[in-house]
């Protein structure tokens, strides 16, 4: 489904958690919709955890 692209975070450079959740948040702001609507009960719980409790309102997907 995804591919992890190595080139950006190698043993010199390690990826931050900051970073790697602000993707994730991002990620999750962008599909929560279809989690919302076809994931299950523990991704749902999951979603709401990293984004604090607060549906993302303010993102609209571009088409």
């Amino acid at each position: 489904m995804f591919e992890m692209d190595d080139s950006e975070h190698t043993a010199e450079q390690p990826a931050k958690w900051w970073e790697l959740l602000d993707s994730t948040s991002s990620f999750l702001r962008f599909h929560y919709d279809e989690i919302m609507e076809h994931g299950s009960d523990e991704l749902k719980q999951a979603v709401e955890i990293v984004l604090g409790g607060h549906p993302p309102a303010a993102y609209k997907k571009e088409a």
